[in-house]
């Protein structure tokens, strides 16, 4: 099928439909590398969603069902991208159905089960379908999409050391590598403590660092050095496992686990822990690397729990009415924290002021982690009870920990006040980023907002107070040229003023205190990309072209970024050369169109600007809009039976409508 089309006064080129540009699930296409190369991230948002979503209970049953083989995939829509499931209960012997959809979008991801419950957002069966549907998509076997893996974070599942699984995520030729050096080549074991090794293996003159920790799920999270991307574990993984079970044997993970909780608890049965002298009473003895307690005197029994029956009250105190207790709750900034983001937020109580506006007299602090009588406030107070709580670090670095891959590495940051990473600062801001701002929301000017500066005594003089809020506000980049380096200027936007974040008090990308003034950003990935440009603030001209293909373009998709004088150059009359780009994908062919700009190829989308990067100078390239449309429209033209699925920016038609005849020619021409 070959004819050219005019649409609105706009000729198109000659079109071969299968023939043009033919990339194979885009594996090949040199410019859809990084759309389409699947890394494994620490934590992926389906688990996070499950976390954020789900009881401990349900989560406790989801992953029992998940773990014993409950879950099947019994259909997937390629074209809606939906997901059925058949999952098992965990007591009776019945089924149910699970659909999950939109799976890829992070804050449209849902699930529907077919059982009764309605306790919460998510039942057990959906959390292990979705734990499924994690394992699928971290091993890449969800999609027909090339493998490809970062080896510096991979995870696999087996039970223990197994021949059998290490071949299954690697390759023959990897493994027979793998084999040799095992034997000829063996790796250094710098540490071996709580189910996890770190090893360094020298091969080839070249010194790779090794870590596998084995999770409580029975999964192993393996990291390497190297730059292997086509199978989760590389040879050096492959060889260090080896290894460990040439010498140890498959268990070897079970004799360096740390037992000492599961000591306390057998011998909590009898009334006495590890902290106790057991000498003569207790004695430890292990079957299948497991411990077991041996009771050596025969006048120790078991600890038997009785209920101590409830008092009987003679009278029902009244409840405590408001007038009885005129205090008022407000918030302090506390910049006394010495750890990232450098700041605490303290609940604190005094009496009102006439004006209602701040506390007159003096203002003490609310002990959080103890019980609060909420019938001692008012209503609108109680509410901010159960938000600060969730605010508190114990809270904090049980999110970030509960999220972050090799617990035992937040737990060092923690302890040891070590530089966060980049990840768990981003993890911090997904956490505080919505309790802020619903914080700020419910407070309004009911409740008053301190300031505790570093170095003062936590005392009411010692504060000041808060008069503006601002928990919505967005963000702007500047670049400018000087004669020693290029400057990246980061503003605040409120109303027609910009705030400089490098004046910010506080010394964190999510919350600012400037001239007084707090103000909450209006996205968390918005500190993300804030955080990530922190050691950008003078770049050396001999560095600014990488950072600026690296750093600034990508954002200049999603953020303002003003150019200086110099570094800019804007074009506007092109007009885009048009592409298909055909992939199988189940039953479906799909038709992806592109356009090329100047030797720069982009997806069809609602950007209106094109950015790139010539020669260290941003070259901006208006779209033509209507140019792009009439194309889109003439695409959708060729066949009824087309269709577009949902944030996708691509057309799908099933194979039996693509072979079908139009006219006296096929639709799709191999």
């Amino acid at each position: 099928m070959s004819k050219k089309i005019q649409t609105k006064g706009i000729e198109f080129p000659t079109l071969k439909l299968g023939t043009t540009s033919f990339y194979p699930n885009f594996a090949n296409c040199p410019f859809l590398k990084d759309g389409h190369t699947f890394y494994r991230m620490a934590i992926s948002h389906i688990v996070k969603y499950i976390y954020n979503n789900s009881s401990d209970e349900v989560i406790r049953r989801g992953k029992r069902i998940f773990l014993t083989q409950g879950v099947k995939l019994v259909k997937k829509d390629e074209l809606t991208n939906q997901l059925l499931f058949r999952v098992r209960n965990d007591q009776y012997y019945n089924q149910y159905n699970v659909t999950i959809t939109k799976y890829h979008d992070e804050k449209n991801i849902s699930a529907r089960c077919q059982c009764p419950y309605n306790m919460g957002e998510i039942c057990r069966h959906e959390a292990a379908a979705l734990f499924f549907l994690n394992e699928l998509i971290v091993n890449q076997a969800l999609d027909s999409t090339q493998a490809h893996f970062n080896q510096s974070h991979t995870v696999i599942r087996m039970l223990s050391i197994d021949l059998k699984s290490l071949r299954l995520f690697t390759s023959n030729a990897l493994f027979e590598e793998a084999e040799k050096s095992s034997k000829f080549h063996k790796a250094k074991i710098d540490a071996a403590a709580n189910e996890k090794v770190e090893a360094t293996l020298k091969l080839e003159d070249e010194i790779f660092s090794l870590k596998i920790k084995r999770n409580d799920d029975k999964t192993f999270d393996t990291s390497c050095t190297c730059s292997e991307t086509r199978h989760p574990l590389c040879k050096h993984k492959t060889a260090l496992f080896l290894q460990l079970l040439n010498n140890h044997g498959p268990q070897y993970f079970d004799s360096i686990r740390n037992w000492d909780n599961q000591k306390n608890k057998l011998l909590s049965l009898y009334g006495y822990s590890l902290a106790d002298d057991l000498t003569g009473k207790f004695e430890f003895y292990y079957q299948e690397e497991k411990p077991f307690l041996k009771v050596l005197d025969p006048s120790i029994k078991k600890v038997s729990v009785v209920s101590k029956p409830e008092p009987i009250l003679d009278a029902v105190k009244p409840v405590v009415e408001k007038s009885d207790y005129v205090k008022r709750l407000g918030v302090v900034v506390n910049m006394q924290e010495p750890d990232y983001p450098y700041f605490a937020i303290d609940l604190v109580e005094g009496e009102l002021s006439l004006d209602g506006s701040s506390f007159a007299g003096n203002i003490s602090k609310v002990d959080t982690s103890k019980y609060i009588e909420p019938l001692h406030y008012t209503s609108t107070d109680r509410e901010l009870l159960p938000i600060i709580r969730k605010l508190q670090k114990i809270e904090i670095n049980r999110f970030i920990a509960k999220n972050s891959p090799f617990g035992d590495i937040w737990e060092n940051i923690v302890h040891t006040n070590t530089e966060w990473t980049q990840e768990s600062k981003d993890l911090l801001y997904e956490y505080l980023q919505p309790k802020l701002s619903r914080l700020f929301s419910m407070m309004g000017n009911r409740n008053p907002v301190y300031v505790l500066p570093k170095g003062k005594p936590y005392k009411t003089s010692s504060f000041y107070k808060i008069d503006e809020i601002h928990h919505a506000v967005d963000t702007s980049f500047r670049v400018e040229k000087l004669k020693a380096h290029i400057a990246l200027n980061i503003h605040i936007n409120l109303n027609d003023t910009k705030y400089d974040i490098a004046k910010n008090e506080l010394g964190n990308s999510i919350l600012f205190l400037i001239d007084k003034k707090l103000f909450l950003l209006q996205k968390a990935h918005n500190a993300s990309v804030i955080s990530s440009l922190s050691h950008f603030a003078a770049i050396p001209h001999e560095k600014w072209s990488s950072v600026l293909q690296e750093k600034i373009i990508p954002i200049s998709k999603t953020f303002d970024v003003a150019f200086g004088k110099g570094l800019v150059e804007y074009k506007d009359s092109f007009v885009p050369k048009p592409y298909i780009y055909l992939s199988e994908q189940g039953s479906y062919f799909i038709l992806k169109p592109m356009f090329e700009y100047d030797q720069t190829k982009v997806e069809w989308n609602q950007e209106l600007s094109l950015y790139s990067n010539q020669n260290g100078k941003v070259v901006i390239i208006k779209r033509h809009v209507e140019y792009e449309a009439g194309f889109i429209n003439m695409l959708q033209s060729l066949h009824t039976h087309l269709k577009k699925p949902e944030y996708e920016n691509h057309y799908a038609i099933h194979s039996k409508h693509a072979l079908q005849k139009i006219g006296s020619s096929c639709f799709l021409i191999k």
